[in-house]
């Protein structure tokens, strides 16, 4: 129950996002073709930033960071 509130609460944030940058600038991107519903444009603004932060922050992290794993006195 509490993943599916914030999984609901990420939406609506996404969603909140989307809206005002839509209204500050007139559309949602420039770079494509206006989606035509929600799905669309969610999609389209995964392709366009948050799949280039993930990729750039992927490749900037330290190899050895990846193997990271917390102490058996940690709750996780």
């Amino acid at each position: 129950m509490t993943r599916q509130l914030a999984l609901a609460g990420c939406t609506a944030a996404l969603v909140a996002v989307v809206s005002v940058g839509s209204m500050a600038t007139g559309s949602v991107a420039q770079a494509g073709p206006t989606p035509g519903n929600l799905a669309e444009e969610v999609h389209q603004l995964y392709d366009s930033a948050v799949q280039t932060n993930i990729l750039r922050d992927a490749e900037q992290f330290p190899a050895d960071k990846y193997t990271w794993q917390p102490t058996p006195d940690v709750r996780s």
